[in-house]
């Protein structure tokens, strides 16, 4: 083993200087890099923790938050459930059907139509002040104790409402003298009346189901048989209302369809006689619905024009073919059966002449025969043909005379044309007026039967009940309710505090800080950490207040957690290098009251037992070191800085332990800052340096004074004090900035003070049980 492990050996009283899984600590930490196992514990629990740890470590950290959140959220709901008077809101489901739904209606069947702008109309005119102030008159409600005598502080909040929205007129004085109502069809209120009719108009509730036709209408009140009655006379007044409305326009609109009747009755009965008139002048008569004599007289006239015009045409064509020699090429003269038998005749007559040519010759008495009837046949040919030929001419002039006949007939026709116009104008006005009457009588024979009903398109579904049960409080709701908000707010509690809290509280805050891995945790007690007011204020996220009296842990409970966190600190310090341990080292903190001369008195102990050690009070302005081991400030370290004394003549012995010297602070200096100067601390420390062998300076504040950093250069290293739940991380690093300014020793350990025991990372450094 090394020099350093050696001297942790050494017994104090027959009790180890450290513990027994400290030196095994130690003992692996001295064949190690300084800071090696400390570095990679650190990035092994950072590396290995999730965002769902981070959570649970803030619900751990700022769990007396989030309970005491909690409680409070169950107390008061439990207090508001159990004050809250019943309130009691039967429900009444109407069912709202669109116009025209009823049994007789004038619109038509239309209940199978959709219509949201019609329900949400008439859950609004539910609503409306003119119902309400009927159904208040009716059941008389301004009268009843409930809306008469209200509770204080609803009578308070209205008093005060009604001053402010009446200011104006107190100001500039009443606009007009309004007499109060006399009978309950006044469109006046009443101060009662309006009262009470805001107060209904608070307790109604009137919701529309989207998903159906319904309407759901309730009415609160502490009294059950109030609100139903309320809710029900609410409904039949709506009910009866609507009818009475509709009863009223369909009577509106029967009285102005029967003047109208009347009107079209005259109209019609005029064009009916004008179109009679009209068609005994004019002849014009209808043979059905779309024809008349004149339509079909001019229908057969075109269709015997057409038949005359085609004839006319195709003997036209066939006479331009005779007028070109075609006469034989005709159909007429094709299919004569006198022209065919002649012509079949001359063709055997000629063959027979030829034949009988060849054998007797031109001359002889047969064959002249036979010429002469063959003549003869070919001349009754050309008589059939001219006589087929007349015939076609007179037919052709027939055929144009008979379409000269029809034109003249249908220009005739034409001008009786112009008085069928008339006709149709005389017809279409009659039907129209004929249609409109009947449109109209049929309305007004409708509007008649559906005043006569009752019909309505509105009906009760469900009317409200008399409830057995307050529908308000529900105190399983309320506590289900209460303990869901209390348990998320105080688990959004605790990340809220958790990202708005700045102060060092955990080992991992110091690390985010300085960014340092060797660290150690002095646990909560009395003298450097909190007393019993600071513990619940630690509890509430507060800031602990320091004590005036640092606490002698070692001399006082050696067998305490804060004793044996020193020896740690100690085993530590000796280490931090090993070769050279450090001899002067300078206790500083960023603020007041962080515990620094607790932690430099009792490592000051821890270092008396290794050899002779001096311990200074360097913060002349709030001196501690003498206090608290007992002793006078009657010579010391103002009384050196200012008369240039020896470092021996200032010295006081500690009689509990004869190799510890304390330097105290002395005579207390107006400045103490100009006492500091860099070549005085240099001097002194080369002094200390050399009257002793460990030199421990409880150092000022370091962002509070300049006093630490005018010395921090001088020394071997400094042990840096944060006080969990008191310094912020802001503070810490500007320390830190500072003391790099001035090229300070280097941090050999950062002390977290009053760390909670139940803090993870402390549990984590003392698993072991503490022996008594």
């Amino acid at each position: 083993m090394s020099k350093n492990f050696e001297l942790l050996q050494k017994l104090d009283g027959g009790r180890p200087l450290v513990s027994g899984q400290a030196l095994k600590q130690i003992e692996h930490a001295e064949y190690s890099a300084p800071g090696s196992l400390t570095k990679w514990s650190a990035q092994g629990e950072e590396g290995a923790r999730t965002d769902w740890l981070q959570g649970f470590a803030a619900l751990r950290k700022h769990w007396r938050q989030s309970l005491v959140f909690g409680c409070s959220v169950m107390v008061g709901v439990t207090l508001f459930t159990l004050l809250s008077k019943p309130v009691y809101t039967p429900v009444a489901h109407v069912e709202v059907d669109p116009p025209g739904a009823e049994l007789f209606s004038m619109e038509g069947r239309g209940g199978s139509e959709s219509a949201p702008d019609y329900l949400e109309t008439q859950a609004r005119n539910m609503r409306s002040d003119e119902l309400l102030i009927s159904v208040m008159r009716q059941l008389r409600l301004d009268q009843m104790p409930e809306f008469r005598h209200r509770g204080l502080v609803t009578r308070s909040l209205s008093a005060a409402i009604s001053t402010v929205e009446n200011l104006p007129t107190l100001l500039w004085g009443s606009r007009s003298n309004q007499p109060e109502p006399a009978d309950k069809n006044s469109p006046v209120l009443s101060s009662e009346e309006a009262s009470t009719l805001a107060s209904m108009q608070q307790q109604l509730s009137v919701e529309r189901d989207t998903a159906s036709r319904l309407v759901n209408v309730s009415f609160s009140s502490h009294d059950p048989t109030l609100s139903a009655t309320v809710t029900n006379t609410l409904v039949r007044s709506f009910i009866d209302r609507t009818y009475q409305t509709r009863h009223a326009a369909i009577m509106e609109s029967t009285e102005w369809l029967s003047r109208q009747l009347d009107d079209i009755r005259g109209k019609m009965e005029q064009s009916n006689r004008e179109l009679a008139d009209f068609q005994r002048a004019s002849g014009i008569t209808d043979i059905d619905e779309n024809r008349s004599t004149v339509t079909e007289q001019m229908g057969e006239l075109s269709r015997a024009k057409t038949q005359a015009q085609a004839e006319r045409i195709q003997l036209e064509s066939y006479l331009n073919k005779v007028r070109q020699g075609n006469l034989e090429t005709l159909p007429q003269v094709q299919n004569n059966q006198m022209v065919q038998l002649l012509t079949q005749r001359l063709a055997e007559t000629r063959a027979e002449l030829s034949q009988t040519m060849g054998i007797y010759g031109e001359n002889h008495p047969y064959v002249k025969r036979l010429q002469n009837q063959a003549e003869e046949l070919d001349l009754q040919i050309r008589v059939q043909r001219k006589a087929i030929l007349g015939q076609m001419e007179t037919s052709y002039g027939a055929a144009r005379t008979r379409e000269q006949m029809i034109d003249g007939q249908m220009r005739g026709t034409a001008r009786e044309l112009g008085q069928m116009a008339r006709y149709v104008e005389l017809k279409k006005e009659a039907q129209a007026n004929s249609e409109l009457y009947n449109a109209l009588y049929a309305r007004v024979k409708e509007a008649g039967i559906a005043a006569a009903s009752k019909s309505i398109n509105i009906r009760v579904v469900d009317a409200a009940r008399v409830l057995n049960r307050p529908t308000k409080p529900r105190p399983l709701v309320n506590l289900g309710m209460g303990l869901s908000v209390a348990l998320i707010g105080g688990i959004l509690l605790a990340f809220v505090c958790e990202a708005l809290d700045n102060k060092v509280r955990t080992l991992e805050d110091v690390r985010r800080s300085v960014g340092m891995g060797g660290i150690s945790m002095v646990p909560i007690a009395e003298g450097n950490g909190a007393s019993h007011m600071s513990l619940l204020s630690s509890m509430l996220g507060g800031t602990p207040k320091s004590l005036d009296r640092p606490a002698l842990f070692l001399l006082e409970q050696p067998a305490s957690r804060q004793s044996e966190a020193f020896r740690g600190i100690h085993a530590s310090v000796m280490l931090s290098q090993p070769n050279n341990p450090p001899r002067v080292l300078l206790v500083a903190s960023s603020v007041p009251g962080e515990g620094k001369t607790t932690v430099a008195i009792n490592l000051a102990i821890m270092l008396a037992r290794q050899g002779k050690t001096c311990i200074v009070d360097a913060d002349l302005r709030r001196p501690s070191v003498g206090p608290a081991l007992h002793l006078s400030n009657s010579a010391g370290l103002g009384d050196y800085l200012l008369q240039s004394r020896s470092v021996e003549s200032v010295l006081s012995p500690l009689a509990s332990m004869p190799s510890l010297s304390v330097l105290t602070a002395g005579r207390r200096v107006a400045d103490p800052g100009k006492l500091f100067n860099p070549d005085s601390m240099r001097i002194l420390v080369q002094s200390l340096r050399a009257a002793c062998e460990f030199v421990v300076i409880d150092s000022p504040p370091i962002l509070t004074y300049a006093d630490g950093r005018t010395v921090a250069p001088f020394v071997d290293g400094v042990v840096f004090v944060s006080r969990a739940g008191m310094v912020t991380r802001e503070a810490m690093s500007r320390s830190m900035e500072l003391l790099e300014q001035v090229h300070s020793a280097p941090i050999v350990e950062v002390v977290l003070n009053g760390a909670a025991t139940e803090s993870p990372s402390y549990g984590y450094r003392y698993r072991y049980g503490q022996q008594s």
